[in-house]
Formats: structure tokens, sequence, C-alpha cells
């Protein structure tokens, strides 16, 4: 069996295969427009906290398709941020130099930086939802996780203010001892050592007084800044109270200019 095809029919049966061209170009520039034409969709402007609402709304969406429960919000709240913060604090109460009352004026630095973050977390609490309250959490000393409280930002506060406390009593301990100390020069000549010594005077006083003065300057100087806040039984007007808060004071002026 064979088949017999003629050229003639070929020809016929190709001559229908013409390419639109005009149709084609037509297309193509269609395409190019539809990507240069401008966006007919509105545009918003969001805010930050909007964005995080939104975000957070969007992520409760999620959690609720997931069946996920959010049981509550982590915080960066922790003590070292708190004693940080009250030492930034404290370190902005800016104070006209002055000759005199030099540890009554730091105290006040530290009162004054206590009381505003004491108002700021008030005010944080008075303004946060109940359900907010109850859903904050931190990471405690103890790396374990407890529920971020009023109370307990008041407590991180204390602590901080407490701690600076005991900083600055060993800072005045330290301001003691270095009126105690007695510079010596030495001179060396044609061999013979000659001692000079400044004209600097101090009291004398035994080894057992100055180590019992020193504990109780900066026993002295831990009580005045508790009692500053109400923290302490150290009771300011005192007659002893008065005392201390004198030498507390010359300690501190000693070494003010």
């Amino acid at each position: 069996m064979s088949i017999n095809i003629t050229e003639s029919q070929l020809s016929k049966q190709y001559e229908n295969y013409a390419i639109d061209t005009d149709r084609l170009r037509q297309k193509l520039q269609d395409k190019d427009n539809t990507n240069t034409r401008p966006s007919s969709y509105d545009t918003v402007d969001i805010s930050s906290d909007g964005r995080r609402a939104l975000e957070y709304e969007m992520l409760e969406s999620f959690r609720a398709g997931k069946g996920i429960k959010s049981v509550g919000t982590l915080t960066s709240v922790s003590s070292l941020n708190f004693f940080e913060d009250f030492e930034k604090a404290v370190s902005a109460e800016k104070r006209d130099k002055a000759a005199s009352n030099n540890f009554d004026r730091h105290v006040d630095q530290m009162v004054s930086a206590y009381r505003q973050m004491r108002s700021k977390i008030e005010e944080k609490y008075a303004n946060m939802s109940q359900k907010q309250q109850e859903r904050s959490y931190f990471i405690a000393d103890d790396k374990s996780i407890q529920p971020l409280t009023k109370e307990t930002e008041l407590e991180l506060l204390d602590k901080a203010y407490e701690q600076h406390s005991e900083a600055m009593a060993y800072f005045t301990e330290s301001l003691s001892d270095l009126q105690d100390f007695k510079p010596q020069i030495i001179y060396h000549r044609s061999g013979e050592s000659v001692i000079g010594q400044s004209n600097h005077q101090i009291q004398s006083v035994s080894a057992d007084n100055m180590k019992k003065k020193k504990g109780e300057i900066k026993a002295q100087a831990y009580q005045v800044f508790m009692s500053a806040i109400n923290k302490g039984n150290f009771q300011s007007n005192s007659g002893s109270s008065v005392s201390s808060r004198s030498e507390l004071n010359r300690i501190w002026d000693y070494y003010a200019n």
C-alpha cells in the first residue's frame, strides 16, 4: 500500500496558517499599559500604634484559627532595668554646684527621681485595662516567669533605690577614709632617706575607733537615704539624726571644691 501526496495539496494545507501581526502587536501594547497604569487602590497612612494594634489583631485571628490560646504578654521589665533607669533618673536631676550641704543635695536628687518613677508607674496602671494587667508577665531574678503587677513594679523600684543607697553609703565611707589618709614624701639624698610629711594634719585615732567610725558612717548614710522615702526607722528630727547629717554633709563638702 502506498500513499501519494502531491505538491499542490501541501501548499493548500498550510495556506490558512498566517500570523496576525497586528493583533499580536496590540496585545503587547495592552500589557505594557497595564504595568505602567497607576494603581486604582486607595492608600492610607497608619500610625505605629495603629500598626501594632492591627498586627496584634491579625496575630489573634491566626491563633484562633489554629486553636492557639494566648496566655499573656512577656514584658522586658526586670530588676536590672529598674536599677539602670533609676541611675539615669538620678543623674538627670541637675543641681547647681555648691560648697555646702552636698550630701543633702544628693538625697534630694534621689528622692525626686524616685517620686517621678513612682508617679509614672501609677499613671501607667491607671490607664491600663484590667485585661491588660492580668495578661502581663516578666522574668524574675530567679529566671521564673511571674505576673507583672503595679505592686511588683513598685517593689522593683524600691529595690533599685535600696541598691543605689547601699552604693552611696559605701561611697560616703570611702570619702571619710580618704580624709584619714596622710601622704608621705620620701626624699633621697647622698644615700640617706629623709622623710618629709605634707602639711595635711589629721586627728589621731586608734584602729578600733576608726573601724567603728567607718561602720557607723556607712550605716548612718544608708539610714538617711532610706528614711527619705519613709522606708527606714531613722527619725529625721531627732538630735542624733541632725548630728549624723551634719557629719555626712561635712564629709561630702570636704571634696566639693
